[in-house]
């Protein structure tokens, strides 16, 4: 198994990982970062 073989698998679950707990915290973080303007997402540079 290469290198990048595990980090591609690595980062898959990372990935799945991440939506799982977005669905199980879901709207307690939507809440919590709600009251402050997130500028940096609607700016075109990054």
């Amino acid at each position: 198994m290469s290198p990048q073989h595990d980090y591609l698998k690595a980062s898959t679950r990372l990935i799945a990982l991440e939506r799982e707990l977005r669905e199980a915290v879901g709207g307690e973080v939507r809440d919590k970062f709600s009251d402050r303007p997130l500028k940096q997402n609607s700016s075109p540079q990054k």
